[in-house]
């Protein structure tokens, strides 16, 4: 960073990688009219929306457009172990969670959390609920998020903590 800052750059946003035990999850649920399902192909647009309406909130995230991100709807189903989805009342998609389960059991157990979106704070904490159900099997949790992210203030309990940061520099070269 101090390169970087001497040549007219400053950081606006990290990508984070966070742990936390399972357990700290416990007391979460899924409240009504919330609920959660496993998602098919048929959801991957649903999926790509609630992303886009989180993008556009001005989380620092990347847009999924473009010839770099030609994932097929199959191809981003397939991309994870699973994703669950937050449903509101009227069965609109509000809100996702992908994971990895990883191969090992027990005290060595991750799940990993590749993303976590939501359009409201009912929504994640369902999604974060879905994730601590994993605590028989899973005793560590894993999430890629940023400094910013809200689902930090829907953990009630202790022991997360950042076991990588990786800044995001900008330059405004010409304003105009």
């Amino acid at each position: 960073p101090a390169l970087y800052r001497s040549l007219g750059y400053e950081q606006v946003a990290e990508l984070c990688v966070a742990q936390l035990p399972t357990s700290a999850l416990r007391g979460l649920q899924v409240r009504p009219p919330v609920t959660v399902r496993r998602a098919t192909v048929a959801d991957a647009p649903a999926i790509r929306a609630v992303y886009s309406a989180v993008v556009n909130d001005g989380s620092c995230l990347l847009t999924r457009t473009g010839p770099s991100f030609g994932a097929t709807d199959q191809e981003l189903i397939d991309s994870v172990d699973g994703i669950t989805l937050a449903l509101d009342a009227d069965g609109t998609v509000s809100g996702y969670v992908s994971w990895n389960r990883g191969e090992e059991w027990g005290p060595a157990g991750v799940l990993a959390v590749s993303e976590l979106h939501a359009n409201n704070a009912a929504s994640a904490e369902a999604l974060l609920a879905v994730v601590g159900s994993f605590d028989a099997v899973t005793p560590t949790v894993t999430f890629r998020t940023s400094g910013a992210d809200p689902i930090h203030w829907l953990i009630p309990g202790a022991g997360l903590s950042m076991i990588d940061v990786k800044q995001y520099m900008l330059r405004v070269v010409d304003l105009a």
